[in-house]
């Protein structure tokens, strides 16, 4: 966000210093007084900060909820994530009425659910309060990059066992899992936008440079929009009560690129070789199998046309997830080049 604007003067002092003058209410709304120490932070794009030795100030926020379409789950909760990545600290909801046992329940276990590290520290009938209690060095970019391709391996994995051997026991659990993949999502981005601000955060969480931050952003979204066609694929599996023929190679094809992609997200494993080499399987799958993959399905007949939806589905989820690898390889182009 861009605030204040204003112009000041260089001027000498000494004969080899330089002084700049700052608002007197830039320095009151900062916390500093005569005699403070600040950081002053040459940042990539030749901008300087002043950063008040990397402290970030509790920041607070109100939610309040008047009508009765506010009062939908879903939308409170769409404003909590907004205040939450927004990097506010302390989010209190007002309600405007008495609210029951149940509903404030189904709000927190959502909350809970969806979101790493926001817990209720105040409730009465008509107030919520929530903190984010997130250390940074606890969440290190690398860490919560390599929990992302844990989870989202192990979705795939299961995703495939389920297919094999014509077992649906995991399924079930692949789309429990979706929710976990959400939580590191939001945390990550929560990291990202907060490493803009303050540098200092950026160099806690393994950010050193903050020109990568935007490439970072779209990196995770596309695991995360991977993450949700494999629950796409479990859900229609479910819906089929049985393992359609015909998907195997494909989905073994998109199991050793996704394996690949996700083994270097860091930037010291990125490689813009083994990006291209992935870039061109991933191309091959989306040209060459989904046209077999449609004809056939198309051409089949089906007992229950239910049956040829679910699992036209499914092939159209196989095929967004290669979409999704290359692009998670153009981005690590971008950031090794950066």
């Amino acid at each position: 966000m861009v605030r204040d604007i204003i112009k000041r003067k260089l001027q000498i002092t000494g004969g080899s210093t330089y002084v700049l003058s700052i608002p007197i209410e830039w320095v009151k709304k900062m916390g500093l007084r005569k005699g403070d120490e600040v950081n002053l932070v040459l940042r990539d794009d030749n901008t300087i900060l002043v950063d008040n030795i990397g402290k970030k100030s509790i920041s607070e926020s109100k939610i309040e909820l008047s009508k009765d379409e506010d009062l939908l789950i879903d939308n409170i909760y769409r404003k909590i994530v907004a205040y939450y990545l927004a990097g506010i600290d302390i989010i209190r909801i007002v309600f405007k009425k008495k609210l029951t046992n149940n509903y404030k329940k189904g709000l927190k276990d959502k909350i809970r659910e969806q979101i790493m590290g926001l817990e209720v520290i105040e409730e009465s009938s008509k107030e919520i309060v929530l903190r984010c209690f997130i250390n940074h060095e606890d969440f290190s970019l690398d860490k919560v990059i390599n929990g992302l391709k844990d989870m989202t391996e192990s979705m795939f994995r299961d995703m495939m066992y389920s297919l094999k051997e014509r077992k649906t026991r995991f399924l079930e659990d692949i789309i429990q899992r979706d929710k976990e993949i959400n939580r590191f999502y939001l945390l990550i981005v929560r990291q990202l936008k907060e490493a803009l601000d303050i540098p200092e955060i950026g160099k806690k969480v393994g950010i050193l440079k903050i020109k990568v931050i935007v490439e970072y952003r779209v990196l995770i979204k596309s695991i995360e929009r991977i993450c949700d066609h494999i629950k796409n694929i479990a859900k229609n599996l479910i819906l089929l009560n049985n393992t359609p023929d015909g998907l195997l190679n494909v989905c073994n094809e998109i199991q050793d690129i996704l394996s690949a992609s996700l083994s270097s997200l860091t930037a010291d494993k990125m490689n813009i070789n083994e990006s291209n080499r992935i870039i061109k399987n991933a191309k091959k799958i989306i040209d060459e199998g989904s046209s077999d993959l449609y004809e056939k399905i198309l051409k089949s007949s089906y007992d229950d046309v239910m049956y040829g939806v679910y699992k036209l589905s499914i092939v159209d989820s196989l095929i967004r997830i290669a979409e999704y690898i290359q692009d998670v390889e153009e981005i690590k182009i971008n950031i090794v080049s950066s």
